[in-house]
């Protein structure tokens, strides 16, 4: 199984589960913006052994910006740079 490290933290148990059944799971680091994997890098994982490789349709964010608690001013979120 190849798995690629942003997709949504708790599919990867899932899988990481099967390990335990000698499965081989090889998960592959994001891009630098942590959003995405390069298709070059997942096709290299991928191999004669390879049974399935998950792929999302969505990115799943909480960024700081989004969370907000009641009474919280507009940019109280927000990280500065």
């Amino acid at each position: 199984m190849v798995y690629g490290a942003p997709e949504f933290p708790t599919v990867s148990y899932v899988w990481k589960a099967e390990e335990r059944r000698c499965a081989r799971v090889t998960i592959v680091a994001a891009d630098d913006d942590d959003i995405g994997v390069a298709t070059e890098r997942m096709c290299a994982a991928i191999d004669n052994e390879t049974l399935i490789v998950p792929l999302s349709h969505v990115l799943q964010r909480s960024p700081p910006s989004v969370l907000k608690c009641p009474g919280e001013a507009p940019d109280a979120g927000r990280r500065s740079a």
